[in-house]
């Protein structure tokens, strides 16, 4: 099966929420589903706009942030 999540940061941003996907992700991969994460580039700019994690496919996109919150990021750009 193929499953997306989309969140606005993943690792190696640490948070609660970010802590859950990532070890989502990764146990539905190790399940051998494809398993993508689309999240913004917020936290992580040195990293790779696209890479595989333990078995999880991450694509970074730019986003906009609103107010300063991080919970109020929006992605901007499209996957291509």
């Amino acid at each position: 099966m193929k499953i997306i999540h989309v969140h606005h940061h993943y690792w190696p941003v640490i948070g609660g929420l970010e802590n859950a996907v990532k070890a989502l992700a990764e146990e539905q991969a190790r399940l051998g589903h494809e398993v993508h994460v689309v999240a913004s580039t917020y936290g992580a700019a040195n990293r790779p706009r696209e890479e595989v994690i333990n078995g999880v496919h991450v694509h970074r996109v730019k986003a906009i942030r609103l107010a300063g919150y991080p919970d109020l990021t929006y992605h901007w750009s499209t996957l291509t």
